[in-house]
């Protein structure tokens, strides 16, 4: 049983994503393809890195400094060949609003 302020967030992140203009581009879980990863090079790693989403979240909600419609947070699951992304490593993405739209972004869902 949820407490009345686990209730309220839940209902304050609804009618956040009610609000956004980007679809909603990906669930909680999904596995996501991707080919950029911040600080880390092409010549570091063997790219596409393949990661879970961890958290989706629309604006307005969370401690972000970005505007953005949605906000990804995907968790790396495999190691690659010389080891700069490891199982572990996350990656924060901001889709819509003053960012490139999601088919824009670095990332795709490669199993829902």
């Amino acid at each position: 049983m949820s407490t009345p302020l686990e209730e309220y967030h839940k209902e304050l992140k609804k009618r956040a994503a009610e609000n956004v203009e980007t679809p909603q581009p990906c669930e909680v879980d999904d596995t996501v393809e991707v080919s950029q990863i911040s600080g880390i090079p092409e010549h570091m790693t063997d790219y596409p890195c393949t990661g879970e989403v961890i958290r989706v979240e629309p604006r307005g909600l969370g401690t972000h400094n970005i505007f953005a419609d949605w906000f990804v947070k995907v968790r790396f699951t495999e190691e690659q060949l010389d080891g700069a992304v490891f199982k572990g490593t996350t990656e924060l993405y901001c889709v819509g609003g003053t960012r490139p739209l999601w088919d824009e972004q670095p990332i795709e869902v490669v199993d829902e």
